[in-house]
């Protein structure tokens, strides 16, 4: 279990450490909307929910 947590924690801040703050111009899908499903409950859902809201947070226009 400790080895998984590791491996996570290295992935994770590998990807933090990679994303760009810049602009992304507006995606030209008209009414599209776009879901995303992540499978996992209890503590299997903690780490793509900090990482979706790390996106989230990165990616807002401000």
């Amino acid at each position: 279990m400790a080895r998984f947590l590791v491996f996570v924690l290295v992935v994770a801040s590998h990807l933090f450490a990679g994303f760009s703050t810049q602009l992304l111009p507006s995606p030209a899908h008209g009414n599209m909307i776009s879901i995303l499903s992540i499978d996992g409950g209890a503590i299997k859902g903690i780490i793509p929910a900090v990482v979706l809201d790390h996106l989230d947070k990165a990616l807002k226009v401000e």
